[in-house]
């Protein structure tokens, strides 16, 4: 029920640059964060997702065999050097985050 909610909540103010600055708290006037920040869980809640996914990109690999990688789509390029130039593994599902993340930036 929690995990429902939670990401209904966080699915609404992930979509919306005002409901995701009201989350936050980036729209309330500065308090001690220690005895009276009711956003900072929230703060700490996404920061948490975003490291997470950050460990997960920085980990994922692809095959160290150049046949292995450009079989399974992870050379998009070569340099003109002719080192190849591969995509993360995670790149297609992290993509889909980048355009809430620069409307996000853009209303700053």
């Amino acid at each position: 029920m929690f995990v429902a909610l939670f990401s209904a909540i966080t699915h609404r103010v992930l979509m919306n640059p005002e409901d995701f600055i009201q989350y936050v708290g980036a729209d309330n006037r500065i308090v001690d964060p220690i005895m009276e920040d009711p956003c900072g869980l929230n703060r700490s809640r996404i920061s948490f997702c975003v490291y997470t996914i950050l460990g997960v990109i920085k980990r994922a690999r692809w095959p160290t065999s150049l046949e292995e990688a450009k079989a399974g789509g992870f050379v998009v390029g070569y340099m003109p050097n002719g080192n190849p130039i591969y995509r993360n593994p995670c790149s297609v599902q992290i993509l889909k985050l980048f355009d809430n993340l620069l409307a996000l930036i853009r209303t700053h």
